[in-house]
């Protein structure tokens, strides 16, 4: 599996990208994320979800965000990261989930992820 990535463009709270694939996996990356959380744990999935992966999610995750119909890619992974992204405060977590990523496919969400850190849009609300 791919090793979980910290983007950082100067928000105020961390995201996380990560290649958790299996609730186990899933579950070991979101208690290691809540180990250095002092807010709230937000996860965006942009993955198939499974009954297994719900649990995980409802045990740890304060919030969850989900791709439309739980598919990655396209225009349904871009809203569910935005959406995401609006939703944490200074000391939020937010781990997004690429799930069964390829190298490429992680380069590409971790850039798109970059993309909207920097956007106006969020970038204001993070000053107000």
């Amino acid at each position: 599996p791919l090793a979980m990535q910290r983007i950082d463009c100067g928000q105020p709270f961390t995201v996380w990208l990560d290649s958790a694939d299996t609730p186990a996996r899933l579950r070991s990356t979101l208690q290691a994320v809540r180990e250095v959380t002092a807010g709230r744990l937000i996860c965006c999935t942009l993955q198939e979800s499974t009954p297994a992966l719900e649990q995980v999610l409802a045990q740890l995750a304060d919030a969850t965000v989900a791709a439309a119909g739980n598919q990655s890619g396209g225009d349904e992974s871009l809203t569910s990261i935005a959406a995401a992204l609006q939703q944490a405060q200074s000391g939020d977590a937010l781990v997004v989930v690429a799930g069964r990523a390829s190298a490429g496919s992680m380069r590409a969400d971790a850039e798109t992820i970059g993309q909207l850190l920097r956007s106006d849009d969020l970038a204001t609300a993070w000053v107000a």
